[in-house]
């Protein structure tokens, strides 16, 4: 019987690994697929019914690896917190919520990872958004403050200290925006 089981495994994965591999080549038309090292990956960690789940959610299955497989562990290396911690934060419901706000427009594909970040830290999704709405006026005062503080400076000096101040909370094609306004 064990045997038996043995020679079924390998069997059984092979087939998962032919219809993941039908299923993205059929939603991935428009978007970019999953290489093999993904969907290996994917296998390894057991995680095929969690991306199947998501990619219901939206077409993007890039993205949706990146969100199960590789954010996790950038966010646990960064924040210094353990993987099994944040992969227990992390879970299907958290990535779900995450996708559907990116599927409404009310946040970004960009956005998707500093989002991640600041659930881990125990902030509440709906709090995140709030601060995001009111959060593009903060930004351009703060960086009026940066260039009243210190005047003078080229645009590069003063990008890079907005950069610090802001540590990916901002792009640098907004961060340029708000500063040429502001240095006319």
């Amino acid at each position: 019987m064990i045997d038996e089981a043995k020679r079924t495994l390998p069997k059984m994965k092979k087939e998962v690994e032919k219809k993941l591999d039908g299923i993205l080549s059929m939603r991935s038309q428009d978007k970019e697929g999953l290489n093999r090292e993904m969907i290996n990956l994917l296998l390894k960690k057991n995680k095929i019914e969690e991306f199947k789940e998501l990619l219901n959610i939206i077409n993007n299955p890039s993205l949706i690896a990146k969100m199960i497989l590789i954010y996790p562990k950038e966010i646990s290396s960064h924040e210094k917190i353990s993987l099994e911690k944040v992969e227990k934060i992390l879970n299907i419901d958290s990535f779900e919520n995450v996708l559907e706000k990116l599927k409404k427009v009310k946040i970004s594909e960009s956005e998707i990872k500093h989002f991640l970040e600041r659930i881990v830290r125990g902030e509440n999704p709906k709090e995140i958004l709030q601060a995001k709405k009111g959060g593009h006026q903060f930004i351009e005062e703060k960086i009026m403050k940066i260039i009243g503080e210190k005047p003078g400076l080229s645009m590069n000096a003063y990008m890079g200290l907005v950069m610090k101040e802001f540590a990916g909370k901002i792009s640098g094609k907004e961060a340029m925006e708000i500063i040429k306004k502001h240095m006319k």
